[in-house]
Order: C-alpha cells, then sequence, then structure tokens
C-alpha cells in the first residue's frame, strides 16, 4: 500500500510539473475600425490578471471568425498559441486546446528610435510619438479617453497598442483609469479607433505544457 501511495504522489508531482495553468480575475473586449466607418469590425479579447501586469491571454476576431488565439507571458519571456475557438463567445466559456509554444522577440525594445511625448488632461490622455530626440514632427498621435474602475489598477497593459511599449518602458503611463476609447492621428486623420465593449470579472483559468518541451 505504501508503494502505491507513494506512486500516486510521485505522478501527481510529475503532472504539477509538466504543465503550467494562468488564471484570470477579468477582461476586456474592445471593437476595432480602422476609419470609424466599417460596417464589418472587428475585436480584440483579452483576459488579464489584475495582480500580474506581465500575463495576457489575447483573442482576436474579424468579420465574426476568431483568427488568432494567443498567450504573452513577458515574466518568463514565452508565447503560446491555441487553436481558434469557433467565436469569442466560446472563447470565454471553452477549454482552449494548446498548440504550440516559443520565445517572445522584444528586439523592438532594443530600437532607440522611438521617443514619446505624454500629456494627460481631465480624462483624456495624448501620445505622441517622434522619430528621434528632437521631437520636432509627430510619427503619430494618440488620443486616449479614461474612465475610474474598481476592478484593476493595471488595466493599461491589458490594452494591445500600449502592451509593449509600456513593457519595453517607452513611457511612463500612470494612470489607473480603465480606457474607454482611443484613436491615431496620423497624417492629419483620424485613424484606428478602438472603443471599449465590455469589462468584466472572471474566473478563466489555462493549462499549457511547461516550457521545456513544447517549443517548436
Amino acid at each position: 500500500m505504501r508503494k502505491i501511495l507513494t506512486s500516486i504522489v510521485l505522478l501527481m508531482s510529475l503532472a504539477s510539473w509538466s504543465q503550467k495553468t494562468y488564471v484570470f480575475d477579468y477582461s476586456t473586449l474592445y471593437e476595432y475600425t480602422k476609419d470609424g466607418k466599417e460596417k464589418q469590425l472587428s475585436h480584440e479579447l483579452t483576459f488579464s490578471n489584475s495582480l500580474d501586469p506581465d500575463v495576457h491571454l489575447i483573442v482576436l476576431e474579424e468579420k465574426g471568425e476568431v483568427f488568432k488565439t494567443y498567450l504573452v507571458d513577458k515574466k518568463n519571456n514565452i508565447y503560446y498559441e491555441f487553436e481558434n475557438p469557433s467565436s469569442l463567445s466560446e472563447a470565454e466559456n471553452a477549454k482552449l486546446k494548446f498548440q504550440k509554444s516559443s520565445e517572445l522577440n522584444f528586439d523592438m525594445c532594443k530600437e532607440k528610435s522611438d521617443f514619446y511625448e505624454f500629456s494627460t488632461k481631465s480624462d483624456t490622455i495624448h501620445l505622441k510619438r517622434f522619430k528621434d530626440s528632437e521631437k520636432k514632427k509627430p510619427i503619430n498621435e494618440c488620443v486616449v479617453a479614461i474612465a475610474p474602475t474598481s476592478i484593476t489598477k493595471s488595466q493599461k497593459f491589458n490594452f494591445g497598442p500600449f502592451r509593449n511599449p509600456l513593457w519595453c518602458g517607452k513611457f511612463n503611463f500612470d494612470s489607473e483609469g480603465l480606457i474607454t476609447y482611443c484613436y491615431f492621428i496620423e497624417k492629419g486623420k483620424k485613424v484606428h479607433f478602438r472603443k471599449l465593449q465590455q469589462i468584466k470579472q472572471t474566473n478563466f483559468t489555462v493549462t499549457v505544457p511547461n516550457s521545456g518541451n513544447t517549443k517548436k
């Protein structure tokens, strides 16, 4: 009997070691249009952990079809891909099927060409991106509307356009508010509109194999 119990404990330990579970306690859903007029909308569903801004699960949908599902773990420098669910609603309720993992590529963090100018006025944030440190003419400008939220204090990392620049330390974003609306100004035109459709608390988990033997 003792040998059997020892074997069971050993198997459980090996199973636990061979996989990793991520827990997400809130999600956001953003609607995206390039010019603000398209009838066919794109959506970005992001699952996040309010206590860990380095991990996100992202589900991308275009014209009613999910085309990419992936998890980013910056702390452990790993990127997981999953089979695409049939819809966003399925992604929120189904068990995602792991496909493969790879190392994160943060070469963009080494680039020295991007310089930012950040300003806040009331409930609006203006972020200008420049080609060099002289900051004479912006490459583009991002206008962001924010609102209070009690769900998380790190939602800025949950927002797609800000995630990588913040991780790379390109600019410092002190606001703890919820990003409700955003657009960019490029060559005098407003483009890349994102509007928050939903934020909600959740208890969503994803289990993946440990990274040792999964990279392809």
